[in-house]
């Protein structure tokens, strides 16, 4: 990154900083002193998260992890428990997903054109290699088969016959699943 990118970068960071604000507070894409563009939220990102160890980890410790690591680079304080919002940071437009193979899978929401969808690479060793973000618009284009699986999610009672229990289940719980194919150089390190 060039001088003048860092020092605007920190400048950024600083002033959502100093503002109190939340990541569920809207920063307004017109402040240019609280939004973060597109392509300078991923070089903000990848410099801060590159090298990061996520080994041994339960997936939604990792999760967690990672979203601490997100407010912390951009200069939002950490809360104590993450809301379930769509999107999960609102205040910057974005979700994050941590992802160690080919496919993005995005679980029950449809992508928005005009999300920003913060990848989290992940390495065979466990460890941040990449950091990208995407735009919902690019993503639907790398979506190919525009198929969306479900599943309905039941929980098996100990004692009790699953099969027999399930005809009554009718489906209350069910997930969606969108899985997009990410291009092969998608997690090397070439911009």
């Amino acid at each position: 990154m060039a001088d003048a990118d860092v020092q605007d970068l920190e400048f950024i960071v600083e002033g959502i900083r100093q503002s109190g604000l939340t990541i569920y507070d809207l920063a307004p894409s017109q402040r240019g002193d609280l939004w973060i563009p597109t392509a300078r939220l991923e070089r903000l990102l990848d410099a801060a998260m590159k090298g990061i160890v996520l080994a041994g980890l339960p997936l939604r410790t990792r999760s967690k992890v990672v979203k601490e690591h997100v407010c912390r680079a951009l200069g939002y304080p950490v809360p104590r428990t993450f809301r379930r919002t769509q999107p999960r940071f609102p205040g910057q437009h974005f979700d994050v997903y941590v992802q160690k193979s080919g496919n993005l899978q995005i679980w029950n929401e449809e992508l928005e054109p005009v999300r920003r969808y913060v990848v989290v690479c992940v390495g065979e060793d466990e460890t941040v290699t990449r950091v990208r973000v995407v735009i919902g618009e690019d993503l639907a284009r790398l979506d190919t088969t525009g198929t969306l699986t479900q599943k309905y999610q039941a929980r098996m009672i100990p004692g009790e016959m699953f099969f027999a229990r399930f005809a009554q289940f009718e489906g209350r719980v069910l997930n969606r699943k969108l899985q997009i194919r990410l291009p092969s150089n998608f997690h090397n390190d070439v911009r």
